[in-house]
């Protein structure tokens, strides 16, 4: 399968998973799918709160089902946060 065709096909599966979706909190549907799609655990979308140059936190938008994530907030130290806010520096170390 070319990377085209996959993506062909994670695009239909997100849109089908998109259009059972009744309210907002039937997003993690969607989620799920993108998850089962890179083969990982979980999928979680956060929000950088900026409440100073030095005071960063991320919030929990939305989760997969599967994700199981247990803290809404992510302290901006932390592995996740720093790959979130540059993924092509932390990809490389």
């Amino acid at each position: 399968m070319s990377p085209n065709d996959a993506q062909d096909q994670l695009a239909v599966a997100l849109t089908r998973a998109a259009r059972q979706c009744a309210s907002i909190r039937d997003f993690s549907k969607v989620l799920d799918v993108f998850a089962q799609y890179c083969e990982a655990d979980g999928c979680v979308i956060w929000e950088v709160i900026t409440k100073g140059p030095d005071d960063r936190k991320f919030f929990a938008l939305a989760e997969s089902s599967s994700a199981g994530w247990t803290q809404h907030y992510l302290p901006a130290n932390s592995f996740t946060a720093k790959a979130a806010l540059n993924p092509k520096k932390t990809a490389s170390s």
